[in-house]
């Protein structure tokens, strides 16, 4: 006996205070073995041992060997008592948890988790602010196409009223005076005297010519209120260009003893539109021819830095002041509301200078006549 009480004294194992605890992972299995004598000795058979926390004794196998296993994370101790139920030695260790439950890995776990939750979010937000932006985008594009068809709708309300107040001024006064000729020539034809059969159907073929050139003024106005004229710039030679208008009015400056020169140059090339410029042209020279009868007019072009300049000068009566602000207006883009005695012809010219982007100028010459210039800028590079 005390033998084995020796060999069991010398087998104890002892920690010392503040000496490290053993580290196990989890899913280890921790054996302890003791050692004695002889371990068939009735007081040797009846050692027990039991880990802290667990108050229940096992017994010891007769080999002296314990086994442990499928313990919990955390701190342990293994307590060997001696028959007598003292304390023979103590065995402290610590299981650690599973690698993905240490505090490191946890810690890790948690940060990606924000830095996830922050990357969603930024996304959501990201894709937030470019359903905004295509929002703000598509709302922006209505209301340009709103816009534009609101002020669609306003230059074809506007274009209607000014159609009723030429038809009404410049068509149906002319109608009305042949209208009372012809009723009168009828009932009084035997009646009149020669001078006045020739002064009433001299006046009958005022107002016919009248009415004629209003309404191709009108009829060519109509057709360019649509608002899809292209401009088709190209290289022209404007001598050549300019005899082909004039012979468009020729007749007309025959009837009025207006004669009509060509003064261009002829070596003048310009890149210009040129059916809108003989549009401009030949409204200018059918007022000349109108307003100016048994006159002169010249027509004249020259180069400048930054285009070239067109000119129509007469040598007639020439406008009054008020005659040139009401046109200086209408070439400015207003006035149209109200009626102009200049007609039509100015306001095709304004219309058709504004698509070349060309400036008009109306001026009186001095010593008797008016002279028209229109300044057309070189077109834009790429340009049409």
């Amino acid at each position: 006996a005390s033998g084995d009480e020796e060999s069991a004294g010398a087998v104890g194992v002892e920690v010392e205070p503040g000496a490290p605890f053993p580290e196990l992972t989890r899913g280890s299995v921790l054996t302890a073995e003791l050692s004695t004598v002889y371990w068939g000795a009735p007081r040797n058979r009846i050692w027990r041992y039991r880990l802290s926390g667990n108050g229940a004794l096992q017994p010891i196998v007769p080999n002296g060997r314990i086994v442990l296993e499928r313990l919990p994370a955390g701190e342990h101790a293994l307590e060997v008592l001696l028959p007598d139920g003292s304390v023979h030695g103590v065995l402290n260790f610590v299981i650690l948890p599973p690698w993905y439950l240490r505090w490191w890995v946890l810690l890790g776990t948690a940060l990606m988790l924000v830095m996830f939750g922050a990357w969603i979010s930024g996304l959501r937000q990201r894709r937030i602010l470019r359903a905004n932006f295509e929002l703000e985008a598509r709302i922006a594009q209505r209301t340009a196409d709103l816009s534009r068809s609101n002020e669609q709708l306003r230059r074809e309300g506007k274009a209607r009223e000014q159609l009723v107040r030429i038809l009404s001024h410049d068509i149906v006064a002319p109608l009305k005076a042949v209208a009372r000729l012809g009723r009168q020539g009828t009932t009084a034809l035997r009646q009149w005297p020669e001078e006045e059969l020739r002064s009433a159907f001299s006046d009958m073929a005022e107002a016919t010519d009248r009415l004629y050139d209003d309404a191709s003024e009108l009829l060519e106005w109509i057709k360019r209120q649509g608002g899809n004229v292209r401009v088709q710039r190209q290289h022209v030679a404007l001598h050549g260009h300019v005899e082909e208008v004039v012979q468009r009015v020729h007749e007309a400056a025959r009837q009025q003893g207006v004669q009509v020169r060509d003064r261009v140059p002829e070596e003048l090339v310009v890149r210009t539109d040129p059916q809108l410029l003989g549009i401009v042209l030949q409204n200018l020279l059918a007022n000349a021819i109108r307003h100016a009868p048994g006159c002169t007019v010249c027509i004249a072009a020259r180069e400048t830095d930054h285009g070239f300049v067109l000119e129509v000068e007469d040598n007639g009566p020439g406008m009054s002041a008020a005659a040139l602000e009401r046109i200086d207006i209408l070439l400015r883009g207003g006035g149209r509301e109200t009626e102009l005695r200049s007609g039509l012809g100015y306001m095709i010219i304004a219309d058709m200078a504004a698509l070349l982007e060309a400036r008009v100028e109306v001026q009186q010459v001095e010593g008797g006549g008016t002279r028209v210039s229109i300044h057309c800028p070189e077109p834009k590079a790429g340009g049409q």
